[in-house]
């Protein structure tokens, strides 16, 4: 059970790595984004300034999420389909999965113009 298991820290640090990770990627390139995570939720949004609601959500590049949705889906990689919802890890990842989603992630921000 939950309880007996206790995952919340390990799946914290694991959302919590992976923004990390994403986070670097995208600044080697100098792609904008903005990543809001809590606890084994996150999202992604391609913009500059903080998001905190709908409103500033909605300042976001929607069009590029779509292309890094698909390039990440097409890798086997399952980012939710609208920035407007949440990529949720699960006991079933591992430190592995994290770099496993960085790799076609590069391939696809070498194919990007800023």
């Amino acid at each position: 059970t939950l309880i007996e298991t206790n995952p919340y820290e390990k799946l914290d640090h694991l959302a919590g790595l992976l923004e990390m990770k994403l986070k670097e990627a995208f600044e080697d390139v100098s792609l904008p984004v903005r990543i809001n995570q809590v606890g084994s939720m996150l999202t992604v949004f391609f913009c500059e300034n903080p998001v905190s609601n709908y409103s500033s959500a909605r300042t976001a590049d929607t069009s590029r999420y779509a292309s890094f949705f698909r390039a990440m889906q097409k890798s086997g990689i399952l980012f939710p389909p609208s920035q407007f919802e949440a990529a949720f890890l699960s006991t079933a990842h591992a430190i592995r999965d994290i770099e496993k989603t960085i790799t076609p992630l590069k391939k696809w921000l070498q194919k990007q113009g800023n």
